[in-house]
């Protein structure tokens, strides 16, 4: 089987870092995270130290269904508190375990205890939906390999339990 993908092949490299400070307000927050396109920003504080994440998430349940005015309300009210990261060097399917096992769709990846970036379900996704079409495109080449070695081996006519028919 193929060793997992690492995380940090899937950060972007060179691409800013999304965060915001807990200071600002989440009017903020909800318009970086609109321009951007993305679901979630970092908290860090003035030193750079990540000490949070606020999500669409948390701006829907604690600001906007509660019917609070989002500039009024700043990202350190409502941002989870406890993140759940990962290492850079972490597999993919590690990722995909700890966003499961907390029930979180935005996992950022640290490296030497520094933010330097975040994966999303929907990038794990791409990320898996990319290896099976790999993997289909060389099925597809070994069938070919077989067919010019052995013609009409992919014609075979199976019975019920597997046996191929003569």
């Amino acid at each position: 089987m193929a060793q997992a993908q690492q995380l940090d092949r899937l950060v972007s490299r060179g691409a800013a870092l999304l965060s915001i400070g807990p200071d600002e307000t989440v009017r903020l927050a909800a318009a970086e995270m609109s321009k951007h396109n993305v679901g979630s920003l970092l908290v860090l504080d003035g030193n750079g130290t990540l000490i949070g994440i606020v999500s669409e998430r948390d701006v829907l349940a604690k600001v906007v269904a509660k019917g609070l005015n989002p500039i009024a309300v700043r990202v350190a009210e409502i941002m989870s508190r406890n993140v759940v990261t990962c290492q850079a060097k972490s597999s993919t399917g590690n990722a995909n375990r700890l966003m499961a096992v907390n029930k979180i769709r935005h996992l950022p990846i640290v490296a030497d205890g520094n933010p330097v970036g975040m994966v999303s379900a929907r990038d794990l996704m791409a990320h898996k939906l990319d290896l099976a079409l790999h993997r289909e495109r060389e099925h597809r080449r070994r069938v070919g390999d077989l067919e010019r070695t052995h013609p009409g081996i992919t014609r075979l006519i199976f019975d019920d339990v597997g046996h191929a028919q003569i």
